[in-house]
């Protein structure tokens, strides 16, 4: 197994952990940790996103744009987990809160989007190996 999964698969697990422990009333979590991780959520989304525009691309200029974009969406989103929850900002404050609910809807949105794109696209795949079988 590639080093790297590993490492992005337990910091999915430790998020999965924190995110139970919440929900048992076991730990508080401050607001700016939850802006904090509201937008590095949306941002490893994009990031997501960003990737499958990649992969349907045909045009190469196209992919390497997104290619960087992708690189940016991921590096945005490492520093907003290590260093947002740092800044000198007056953190509850009504345009945070209203960001952070939107940040949710924006990230299920393109989460759904994308599970309706990958179905469609992993149908239109299968019908594909199908007419190269017969």
């Amino acid at each position: 197994m590639n080093i790297y999964s590993l490492i992005i698969k337990f910091f999915g697990i430790a998020f999965l952990i924190i995110g139970f422990l919440k929900i048992g009333g076991f730990i508080k979590i401050e607001f700016k940790n939850i802006f904090s991780l509201s937008l590095a959520g949306f941002l490893f989304i994009l990031f997501d996103f960003v990737s499958y525009l990649v992969t349907k691309s045909n045009k190469r200029k196209l992919k390497n744009t997104l290619g960087y974009l992708r690189l940016v969406t991921l590096f945005l989103s490492i520093v907003t987990i290590i260093v947002v929850p740092f800044m000198p900002i007056k953190w509850n404050t009504p345009f945070l809160k209203v960001i952070t609910d939107s940040l949710v809807y924006l990230s299920l949105g393109i989460v759904i989007y994308l599970m309706g794109s990958k179905d469609t696209n992993d149908k239109e795949s299968n019908i594909s190996k199908l007419e190269k079988q017969n």
